[in-house]
């Protein structure tokens, strides 16, 4: 059974993060002095990099039907929320209650819908994907639901400007070079 989850601060390790090109024009590695960390192949494709809480890193989809974030804890091997150390699952939870509070705020959201299927991708990965009632898949779920709609360089630019609030978490660091359409 996995450790309860409690909402207690617990002292924080500072991680290295190591940003180095890449084809999609992001880091996919950090070291936090234990393990490497490396993104999935399929999130990498996937997404654009954001930035860092940390614990997490934070994409986006490249997918704009919806707004759509993606939380990954830098640690290897994990496929599980109970697979984190009970410090690590305490950290998660309050990146993804601040990262899905501060959803709500600015896009106004309906729904927010907060899973961890890991089907595909085995590496834990948390989607926030913000849902209105007005959204072409309402009610149903988004995966297969429409095609994949790109983000053109204005709206992009919108939403990127949007997040400057993700600056209200504590040693939140947005990526050096955020990649993008």
């Amino acid at each position: 059974m996995c450790p309860k989850v409690s909402y207690f601060l617990s002292l924080w390790l500072n991680s290295a993060i190591f940003y180095a090109p890449s084809a999609m024009g992001y880091s996919i590695s950090a070291n936090d002095g234990e393990n490497m960390f490396t993104l999935d192949k399929v999130l990498k494709e996937d997404t654009y990099c954001l930035g860092d809480f940390p614990l997490c890193r934070l994409l986006l989809s490249k997918d704009a039907n919806y707004p759509w974030f993606i939380l990954v804890p830098r640690r290897s091997g994990v496929t599980e929320i109970c697979d984190l150390s009970e410090a690590d699952q305490e950290k998660f939870m309050q990146e993804s209650v601040f990262l899905s509070r501060l959803l709500k705020r600015l896009f106004d959201a309906d729904k927010l819908n907060v899973a961890a299927l890991g089907n595909v991708v085995p590496q834990l990965h948390v989607h926030h994907i913000v849902r209105y009632k007005s959204d072409d898949a309402w009610p149903s779920p988004v995966w297969g639901y429409a095609p994949a709609t790109p983000y053109g360089d204005q709206r992009y630019s919108t939403l990127i400007g949007q997040l400057t609030a993700l600056s209200e978490y504590p040693d939140f660091r947005f990526a050096q070079a955020p990649s993008g359409p």
